[in-house]
């Protein structure tokens, strides 16, 4: 028994320093309007998982997107 807590122990405080702090104010949302999901990655669609992210735009066009690099935005 006093091997099992120990080891619960261990497990728990290694689990407490294992993640890596981020840097704060570097990551910022892709637009300057309020994130709402319209389809989530790996979501079930009739013969395929999603492999994206949708964005709603509340039905507007043109918003600016924000990038962290060069690439393509498509659709």
């Amino acid at each position: 028994m006093k091997k099992i807590s120990t080891s619960l122990l261990f497990l728990f405080c290694f689990a407490l320093f294992a993640q890596k702090d981020y840097p704060k104010g570097v990551f910022a949302p892709p637009m300057d309007i309020p994130i709402i999901l319209a389809g989530t990655f790996g979501e079930l669609r009739s013969n395929h998982f999603h492999s994206g992210v949708d964005i709603k735009t509340q039905q507007r066009e043109g918003i600016p997107i924000n990038s962290i690099g060069d690439g393509t935005i498509t659709r």
